[in-house]
């Protein structure tokens, strides 16, 4: 296996236990949302997740993997991965902005929707065409990347 085989396969599984725990706590919103369930917690749960993990993620994403992506066959797809991220944003902004189970319910439900189709996006298309492409050296963008997604959850501490 080569080393941009093993950078792939790692940011694969990280993008799975980020789809993953999405998920989980989706799934509670949802959950909260049924009659007599109390949402706030897994809102501020779900809102974590946002704020530490996802949201770092998709910011080192913009300033590392996407800037790499150089090749002008590759910048609708990631043009739209960045409309994707700012989709993310606005779903973030209204979960904390609702005031109902309900609401929160919806802006769950669709930030799930709008990530695990833009972790397919990276995965499937994104993530082959770093990794074929013989000018980028996809292991040396994932120190950088994790650099940049730490600064930007110490930001969002």
């Amino acid at each position: 296996m080569t080393a941009t085989t093993d950078i792939v396969s790692a940011i694969v599984g990280h993008h799975s236990e980020l789809q993953t725990a999405l998920s989980t706590r989706v799934d509670a919103v949802v959950d909260a949302a049924r009659p007599v369930a109390p949402h706030e917690a897994a809102v501020a749960e779900l809102r974590g997740l946002l704020e530490h993990d996802i949201i770092p993620h998709a910011r080192a994403e913009e300033e590392v993997l996407y800037a790499a992506a150089s090749a002008p066959t590759l910048t609708p797809l990631v043009t739209g991965m960045i409309f994707e991220h700012e989709t993310l944003l606005a779903l973030s902004a209204a979960l904390a902005a609702a005031r109902t189970p309900v609401d929160a319910a919806i802006a769950a439900a669709a930030l799930r929707a709008v990530f695990i189709g833009h972790v397919r996006r990276e995965n499937d298309l994104l993530l082959p065409a770093l990794a074929a492409d013989p000018e980028i050296d996809l292991p040396a963008l994932l120190p950088r990347m994790q650099e940049r997604m730490t600064a930007h959850q110490a930001n969002a501490s």
